[in-house]
């Protein structure tokens, strides 16, 4: 006697065989394993197969074809810094609502590696008597007089800066690249600082500050402050390393002094141990590139400014979703050696 195969096995047996099916054409994809039932379709039609019914291969076609894109970001801008041409500028005009007029000027090359994401690009500006400087995350240093107009352009300057930074030899996700890179830049008293991501050791980070005499053609940079201490994956047991809470504020200070934000790289407990720079605001003698502690308990620091005339530091942070917190620094605390948490 015939008997009858279940209902629900049935369509477990059926759901299996479409799920397979499903999979073997989903892995093929993209490939030439299909060629002849692509031959029947057009592209429009593959197109649409790929978006409704593939959705998921899809995806990862497109991840790819834009991770390919992000690689050649930064080849872009150190063949722009190879070359030594300048950085063109448009100005832009936007009527505020207030009928003020806002000029903007945008830098349309060199510009290209992002910090926190790869792209737009990055960078960072500061001032010397009638020029304005700019830097971007991958060290493509540059000056225009001012004030600027439609069409200037900044003439860019020699430097080593690529001396420091290990872009070719990092070894980080494609997305985490641009997090390790340049984090200022100051000028004070006819000399140049820049601070950065610092590879330590083979996979271990802090941020470091190289300085360089100014001038405007070619500058020779060598380490000024470099930290004892770094982060790598291995000591970090919650992240990996986060190099985009590694603060790198510098600012002018006193007695021949600036001041250095250091962010926790996204080590929580380093903030409050005395031992370490990290999650600090520090002070460094300029001369000899010795250190100070002069606050402590901080995210990433990145907002720092030093009031001359009440003798206070304003420090703001980023927290994970932005705007933080806003801290006053009394400067007589530092005097009498207090470090504030």
């Amino acid at each position: 006697m015939k008997k009858n195969i279940p209902f629900k096995l049935l369509i477990l047996i059926g759901g299996i065989s479409t799920t397979i099916i499903y999979l073997i054409i989903s892995s093929s994809i993209g490939e030439n394993k299909l060629k002849s039932i692509k031959s029947l379709l057009t592209i429009e039609q593959m197109q649409l197969i790929r978006k409704y019914v593939f959705p998921y291969k899809l995806i990862a076609i497109q991840e790819k074809k834009i991770n390919e894109l992000y690689s050649l970001i930064p080849v872009l801008e150190s063949i722009k810094k190879e070359s030594g041409s300048e950085i063109e500028v448009k100005e832009s005009i936007v009527t505020l609502s207030n009928k003020m007029l806002l000029k903007k000027y945008k830098l349309t090359s060199g510009f290209y590696t992002g910090i926190r994401n790869i792209f737009p690009g990055s960078g960072y500006i500061d001032f010397f008597k009638d020029n304005l400087f700019v830097i971007s995350s991958r060290g493509i240093l540059a000056f225009s007089k001012l004030p600027l107009e439609n069409n200037t352009s900044f003439k860019q300057i020699q430097n080593n800066i690529d001396d420091f930074l290990p872009f070719k030899e990092i070894d980080v996700k494609q997305s985490d690249i641009g997090k390790f890179s340049i984090k200022d830049l100051l000028i004070f008293k006819n000399t140049i600082y820049v601070s950065y991501t610092q590879e330590i050791k083979k996979g271990c980070w802090n941020t470091g500050i190289i300085s360089g005499d100014l001038n405007f053609n070619d500058i020779k940079f060598k380490k000024l402050f470099s930290a004892k201490d770094c982060v790598s994956a291995a000591n970090n047991q919650r992240y990996n390393v986060g190099a985009h809470q590694s603060g790198g504020r510098i600012i002018p200070f006193r007695n021949n002094k600036i001041l250095l934000s250091v962010g926790d790289y996204s080590s929580m407990d380093l903030p409050q141990d005395d031992q370490s720079i990290n999650g600090k605001i520090i002070s460094i003698n300029t001369e000899d590139g010795k250190y100070e502690i002069i606050s402590k308990g901080h995210r990433n620091p990145q907002g720092l400014y030093f009031d001359k005339e009440n003798n206070i530091i304003l420090e703001t942070e980023h927290g994970p979703q932005g705007g933080d917190e806003i801290n006053l620094i009394k400067v007589e605390n530092i005097n009498k050696k207090i470090i504030k948490n």
